[in-house]
């Protein structure tokens, strides 16, 4: 997002009195690692990895804008009063989780929630995911959210 869309939103959400705010956005926000190389077994392949970090679904969505997610994650949580929900799209797939600012930190209270309620025009890939294991219970372990 440019200088001039994240003032607009800014000023919009900072300057808002209504008890909820619903963000759209084309891109996943939520934190989505699928491999925490933190967990001991990947740390037996990976023995100098640095703390929290882990092989990512999609560089595309929220993990590749990790900067700007932050900077409006914490705006949210220390300026804006009101729920916010998010509603995302674009990954072929239903979800719905918490948005938190450091997914890593030992307590995450969600700033907001985040909604994806799959594609209208094309297939979901949610069928493919739902027998896999562990995917599947990285898909609602990661983010905290529900993989439906």
């Amino acid at each position: 997002m440019g200088a001039e869309q994240y003032a607009w939103l800014s000023a919009g959400l900072r300057n808002s009195t209504r008890p909820w705010h619903v963000l759209c956005n084309q891109l996943m926000m939520m934190h989505w690692r699928v491999v925490d190389l933190d967990e001991p077994f990947w740390r037996l392949f990976f023995p100098d990895a640095p703390p929290n970090h882990g092989i990512y679904a999609n560089f595309d969505q929220g993990d590749g804008y990790a900067v700007e997610r932050r900077r409006l994650l914490d705006l949210i949580r220390d300026e804006v009063s009101g729920d916010v929900v998010v509603i995302s799209g674009d990954t072929h797939l239903h979800f719905n989780g918490s948005l938190v600012v450091d997914p890593d930190a030992a307590w995450r209270d969600p700033v907001a929630v985040e909604v994806l309620p799959g594609s209208l025009s094309a297939g979901c890939a949610d069928g493919l995911l739902s027998g896999i294991t562990p995917a599947s219970r990285a898909l609602t372990d990661v983010a905290g959210g529900l993989f439906i």
